[in-house]
């Protein structure tokens, strides 16, 4: 699935009723529930910032496996990717956010365990492509996602519910 606008910038969904998300959890994606990682480390305090890094890595690294697409769902939160989620070995934003990085041996082998490489220490990479998911409307993403994500890597593209009268 290749979805890339001519700028070759990962594409940032606007969808405040949450279709796209819902339509993703019935097909191939793997999705980052970021949310989720918010409440589990910040108001439950049920898991650590190395925690998380560590589980989104390892989606990460099943979306390159299976050649799928991460979706990576902020929903109504701006959880940090800049930093608080962001780890060189774990969840390097800046490469997986750029098109094509992590299809290249020397970026995504970083990310590698043994325990993710078959019985003969290979890892089969079949192709990975990241999108971004909002429920902020319209230009509230910008003022609440700027300082959470390289805002100047991605190219919003939102989405208009069609009302019928």
């Amino acid at each position: 699935e290749v979805i890339l606008n001519e700028d070759n910038k990962v594409p940032l969904i606007i969808d405040h009723e949450r279709q796209y998300s819902r339509f993703n959890e019935y097909r191939n994606v793997v999705q980052l529930q970021m949310k989720k990682y918010v409440v589990k480390v910040y108001v439950q305090k049920s898991m650590t910032k190395e925690e998380a890094r560590e589980e989104m890595r390892q989606k990460v690294v099943t979306a390159m496996k299976y050649g799928t697409l991460l979706q990576i769902d902020m929903a109504d939160t701006a959880a940090d990717l800049m930093k608080d989620f962001c780890g060189p070995d774990t969840f390097p934003t800046d490469l997986i956010l750029t098109p094509g990085a992590l299809n290249e041996e020397k970026h995504y082998s970083v990310l590698l365990r043994e325990e993710d490489k078959d019985e003969y220490g290979h890892f089969l990479h079949k192709g990975f492509q990241a999108i971004v998911s909002t429920d902020f409307e319209g230009e509230e993403f910008a003022e609440f996602l700027a300082d959470a994500l390289p805002i100047d890597k991605l190219a919003p593209l939102e989405i208009i519910e069609k009302y019928s009268a």
